[in-house]
């Protein structure tokens, strides 16, 4: 902000004048970011968002336009809720000799010289029809009429003035101080407040894919899927595939974990291009400490570069009939909750909208400076056709993950090795038909958005029943699971059960495949990744969830469990213990309690 202004008694009124007066001057020049003008409009918008009464509508968004690539006939500076295409805006006259506070309908001219008669009349007829809902501002000096004159010769200047509901004008001469501005401000959100509640909810940016067909069958679709990943001449497990299309279906956060060279970038490449959808590939640097290379960042040039994630949700939004994953490659190379902190926000506040579908806020929460991440780039979503898969290969040079982001995610572990099974890739492996954006979608995203009977409200129970006690057992060393847990558990278990099928291990040598239990699955995902550390109480959670897995109640004593993981060794250190009730999770806690006696230290991950 220039000193002068700054050093105003009404910076706000300061910074108004001073536009009012250099802004035809300016007009004549070639447009730069760096003009003083242009400069000064920005900062009013700052200056306006950080003010007390702007604050206190806690949704508007203060956003401002000088033109782009050439200077606007009228600036502007809009106050705006995102679920409106209505706002309360300034809007500067062509002529410099005042500014208008309004209530402005969006206009839209895509750079039209001239706007055909029908749209005009059409701002008209809404804009008479909604003044009623504004009487109110007619008590703070408002005219609720089309008297508006903004002097302007382009197509968007005179589109203003029908898509104006209510106005109140401020001649250059007698402008308000700050207080009396910023009072009609906050009348003018107040009764927009009001509007904006009562309109019906408007069909998201990510909501608008279709329902999955009528004739798509999510059995049929899984065995198609598998045979042709198989096909390819990949080695995966039936069930590792379902289960990380079952995660993704829950939750749109996966982590795949496991040795370098088994497929964790591959099996989400695979499964988008085998289904119709589409994956990219975003590589992690050691160096990203904030979300400025996820989500992007301003230049010194004053211009928003987005960045790779941010223009894919973009993209992703504009193809809701097609589902995305975002691959993010050797994920915790950086500090996942240092450059994914808003992503993860946004993954966490989805909500759903009348109609189906899910919505989720703007990605960018704290708005750059400039005016094309504005108009561009800050109402992008986290949309429900965009997926995020992260790959891990943990070693001494990567970072662990905080219980901020494991809550957040399934961890699956792609570590299942087979060298021996191998078999060139079929020539034309078998066609998988397309499957629809919304085959993905859940549910729903709590469990108490479902009602459930039958078989289902048995196998809600049974996840229920296992989870209280397991935290029984966590609560030795403070790592209970919360309401979150518990509900994407019970969502899994719900979506797997509708392809129950495909929860087998490998046929092999003409024997069928073995059932593998998705619960015992859906434990080992949300559970152990929470589990490290060396300490007392985390050795009694280890032994404890042993006992636990393998005969439903903790272990009597050390010899008990010492037993069980003697008898674990002595069986070749399997990925199953056969005869316990949760045969994955007994051994993968059979491998970390062994690790916590050798190393004095474990964790899920290394």
């Amino acid at each position: 902000m220039s000193s002068r202004r700054k050093a105003a008694k009404n910076p706000i009124r300061a910074a108004i004048a001073e536009i009012l007066r250099g802004y035809r001057a300016v007009k004549g020049e070639v447009f730069s970011d760096q003009n003083p003008i242009r400069i000064a409009l920005s900062e009013l918008a700052e200056q306006l968002q950080q003010a007390e009464v702007v604050r206190a509508h806690a949704t508007v968004r203060v956003t401002g336009s000088t033109g782009s690539g050439k200077w606007a006939d009228v600036p502007w500076i809009g106050l705006r809720d995102d679920r409106s295409e209505d706002s309360v805006t300034l809007l500067f006259c062509a002529d410099m000799r005042g500014v208008y506070l309004t209530v402005l309908q969006r206009v839209k001219t895509e750079g039209k010289k001239r706007i055909p008669k029908p749209v005009l009349e059409r701002l008209a007829r809404r804009s008479a029809e909604l003044r009623p809902a504004f009487a109110d501002l007619e008590a703070h000096g408002f005219l609720l009429d089309d008297t508006i004159a903004l002097s302007s010769t382009t197509a968007q200047g005179q589109a203003y003035e029908p898509a104006t509901i209510a106005h109140k004008h401020y001649a250059v001469a007698s402008l308000p101080d700050d207080a009396a501005l910023l009072a009609d401000i906050d009348a003018a959100l107040t009764v927009y407040d009001r509007h904006v509640a009562a309109q019906p909810a408007p069909t998201p940016i990510d909501a608008a894919a279709p329902a999955p067909r009528a004739d798509f069958e999510r059995r049929a679709a899984l065995a198609e899927l598998t045979a042709a990943i198989e096909a390819k001449g990949f080695v995966f497990e039936p069930w590792q595939i379902a289960a990380y299309v079952t995660a993704l279906r829950t939750k749109p956060f996966v982590i795949l974990a496991g040795v370098s060279g088994t497929g964790k970038s591959q099996l989400p490449r695979l499964v988008a291009e085998l289904t119709g959808g589409v994956s990219d590939l975003l590589p992690v640097r050691p160096d990203w400490t904030d979300s400025s290379d996820v989500l992007g960042y301003t230049d010194l040039a004053g211009r928003f570069r987005p960045g790779p994630l941010l223009a894919l949700a973009a993209e992703a939004a504009k193809q809701p009939s097609i589902h995305h994953v975002c691959v993010v490659d050797e994920m915790n190379l950086a500090r996942v909750e240092q450059y994914f902190a808003e992503v993860l926000s946004r993954i966490e506040d989805r909500r759903e909208v009348p109609g189906g579908g899910l919505r989720s806020g703007p990605l960018l929460t704290a708005r750059p400076p400039g005016e094309e991440v504005d108009s561009r780039w800050a109402g992008v979503a986290l949309p429900e056709n965009l997926a995020l898969v992260g790959t891990v290969n943990m070693d001494e040079t990567t970072h662990g993950f905080s219980r901020k982001v494991l809550d957040r995610a399934f961890s699956l572990e792609i570590s299942d090795i087979d060298l021996a099974r191998w078999k060139p890739a079929a020539a034309a492996p078998p066609a998988v038909r397309p499957w629809p954006a919304a085959a993905l979608r859940p549910r729903a995203i709590r469990l108490g958005g479902l009602s459930l009977r039958g078989e289902e409200e048995k196998l809600v129970t049974k996840a229920v029943g296992a989870l209280v006690a397991v935290n029984e057992v966590l609560r030795r060393a403070e790592l209970q699971v919360g309401y979150r847990v518990r509900d994407e558990i019970a969502l899994f278990l719900l979506h797997a059960h509708e392809v129950k099928d495909a929860f087998v291990t490998r046929a092999d040598k003409g024997k069928k495949g073995e059932d593998v239990d998705p619960l015992d699955l859906a434990l080992v995902m949300k559970i152990l990744p929470r589990i490290a550390g060396g300490s007392g109480a985390v050795r009694d959670v280890v032994t404890g969830l042993f006992g636990w897995a393998i005969q439903g109640k903790p272990f009597a004593g050390e010899d008990d469990a010492t037993r069980a993981l003697d008898a674990w060794r002595e069986a070749g250190r399997p990925g199953r213990v056969a005869a316990a009730r949760f045969p994955r999770m007994a051994a993968r806690l059979a491998l970390m309690a062994d690790r916590l006696l050798s190393d004095g230290y474990t964790s899920f991950w290394a």
